[in-house]
């Protein structure tokens, strides 16, 4: 275990752990935002083929209110269209991209 966040409220600090690959345990006794972190959070991890997602899921991703969705990706410039379809497909359905230190991705 690489971090136990004790009263994890709604997750910040874990999904923020957990964006650096780390193991998380999030423990909370608030029934609401157990609620809430189970509801708000859509973790893909498909490592250089979440285009792949965009491109098949929209349906999914429009019926699915999702406040959060956390993606891991470490495709570099050879994959830079890749990249721009992601953050397109994301945009128009409202999302803000961010990098790991919270820097909007244009």
């Amino acid at each position: 275990m690489n971090f136990i966040n004790v009263g994890a409220n709604l997750g910040a600090y874990s999904l923020f752990v957990a964006s650096f690959g780390r193991q998380i345990l999030a423990i909370e006794c608030f029934q609401f935002n157990i609620i809430r972190i189970r509801n708000a959070v859509m973790k893909i991890g498909i490592q250089s083929s979440e285009v792949f997602l965009c491109e098949t899921g929209q349906e999914t991703f429009d019926y699915l209110n999702l406040p959060v969705i956390l993606i891991e990706w470490d495709i570099g410039t050879r994959y830079d269209d890749r990249l721009h379809k992601v953050l397109k497909f994301f945009r128009e359905r409202g999302y803000v991209s961010t990098s790991n230190m919270c820097e909007v991705l244009k």
